[in-house]
């Protein structure tokens, strides 16, 4: 649409993309899940890999992923009423941080390197 508007693609930065909520929104205890984990990471692959295809309009494209979240919690402590916050890379348990499974996104991303090459075949196969 933008290029019908105005005649031309504007480059764009996206500060957050991924994954919403999967639980009830009214919930109040969110507990650490690697089946969530696993969603929030297809989400935001797929995503990204939707991004590479636009290079020329997207510049940079941000995940929203944090490294950890006690402001999300309604109480400091670690206890078992406390909220979880799905979107971080390390959550409290028995009083630790420990990492959850969304560092393996960026684990499995860091060794790519290379440029964009775009290719087309007549042949699907």
């Amino acid at each position: 649409r933008m290029l019908e508007r105005w005649g031309k693609t504007v480059p764009l930065y996206i500060s957050e993309y991924g994954l919403g909520q999967l639980e009830d929104p009214k919930s109040v205890v969110y507990k650490y899940s690697p089946y969530r984990d696993w969603a929030i990471m297809k989400e935001i692959n797929d995503q990204m890999l939707t991004y590479l295809n636009r290079p020329d309009e997207i510049l940079r494209a941000i995940p929203f992923i944090v490294p950890h979240s006690t402001w999300w919690r309604r109480d400091k402590r670690s206890s078992p009423e406390a909220p979880y916050f799905p979107w971080v890379l390390f959550h409290v348990d028995d009083a630790d941080w420990k990492p959850t499974h969304l560092v393996d996104f960026y684990a499995f991303w860091k060794p790519v390197r290379g440029n964009y090459v775009w290719t087309h075949s007549s042949d699907p196969n």
